[in-house]
């Protein structure tokens, strides 16, 4: 797939080779034609879930694959802040203060809120007492960064790499095709909405109303993961409510996704990879000396935090300190002898 100038050709996707799946979606969005699909959503969501997941091992198998040249780089990066098996938590604090530490103040400000983003999304779907380590981290995180090309591939929605991605005039109409007859859903329901319409694929929206599974034959063309980040950000968009949003609404908030994973990208790549940033969106001055000097004051407290525990004592001071504490038990029991004998 294309991809802007500045973001380097990473990985292999299957388009360039013979892979290809025979891709099971059920009717979903047909069924959201009805005015009161919102009742049923729950059982939709699972639905497309299932759906996916019936080809779930052979789409991540099928889908970009990180190259031996990306995983090394990553590798070298990671294990600076990942020593040995990790909490996923842990894994989140220590790429913050990784990239707090290692970058200018000038620079902290612009590329760590956005990496240290990159870097809870990708790790989100784990749990956070689930253990990694650097090389594990890597895995996990050079798969969702290639993976995050599959949202510019959403049918129907747009077209373009993931900085110049353009909204298409199907866009609007497909999703309002499926509201109700004013052509308005609720913001409450807009993230599971996009949900369904990105898991649908390019399938479900053209079938007939009763034809209960479409087969296609052709390449996945995102992941399951997309379509669950693309409903978290609806979701934290339109938390406060607000009126109905319209179909054009609806895509100005999957452009605002796409945007949103292209900076993530960037920031990930200049990090762990050492590419140039370009477009990467600059605060005020304000804005950035606040956030770089919250960073580095963070990473501090969490040095402070690590280094409260009881000092870790080397064998060879251990012993020093019971030989010497040996010695003083010895005086008293002698000064206590010499007393006694006075006392006689």
């Amino acid at each position: 797939s294309a991809h802007a100038p500045h973001l380097r050709r990473r990985g292999v996707h299957p388009t360039e080779g013979p892979t290809a799946m025979k891709f099971i979606a059920v009717p979903l969005l047909a069924a959201l034609a009805a005015p009161a699909w919102a009742v049923n959503v729950g059982h939709l969501r699972a639905r497309a879930t299932q759906s996916a997941q019936a080809g779930d091992a052979v789409a991540a198998e099928a889908t970009a694959r990180a190259t031996p040249q990306d995983l090394d780089e990553c590798l070298r990066v990671a294990l600076r802040f990942i020593h040995g098996p990790k909490a996923i938590k842990l894994v989140k604090e220590l790429a913050v203060d990784y990239c707090a530490k290692s970058r200018s103040p000038e620079e902290r400000g612009i590329v760590c809120p956005p990496f240290i983003h990159s870097v809870n999304r990708v790790l989100d779907s784990r749990p956070d007492v689930g253990i990694v380590t650097a090389e594990g981290f890597c895995a996990i995180a050079e798969e969702r960064m290639l993976e995050t090309r599959g949202a510019t591939r959403v049918s129907n929605v747009g077209s373009g790499p993931l900085m110049n991605f353009t909204i298409s005039e199907s866009c609007p109409k497909m999703l309002e095709a499926q509201m109700s007859t004013t052509h308005l859903v609720s913001q409450e329901h807009a993230p599971d909405m996009w949900y369904i319409a990105c898991m649908s694929q390019d399938c479900g929206h053209h079938l007939p109303s009763r034809t209960k599974w479409c087969n296609q034959n052709h390449p996945p063309t995102h992941s399951m993961w997309i379509c669950e980040s693309a409903r978290t950000f609806v979701k934290e968009q339109t938390k406060l409510g607000g009126k109905p949003l319209s179909g054009a609404d609806m895509c100005g908030l999957y452009s605002d996704f796409v945007k949103e994973l292209s900076v993530d990208v960037e920031a990930y790549e200049h990090i762990m990879h050492a590419d140039t940033v370009k477009r990467m969106p600059v605060p005020n001055e304000a804005d950035l000396a606040l956030r770089s000097t919250q960073l580095v004051n963070d990473a501090g407290a969490r040095d402070l935090r690590a280094g409260a525990g009881d000092p870790v004592l080397s064998p060879m001071h251990t012993h020093r300190s019971t030989g010497a504490g040996s010695q003083v038990a010895k005086t008293v029991l002698s000064m206590g002898f010499v007393l006694a004998l006075f006392r006689l």
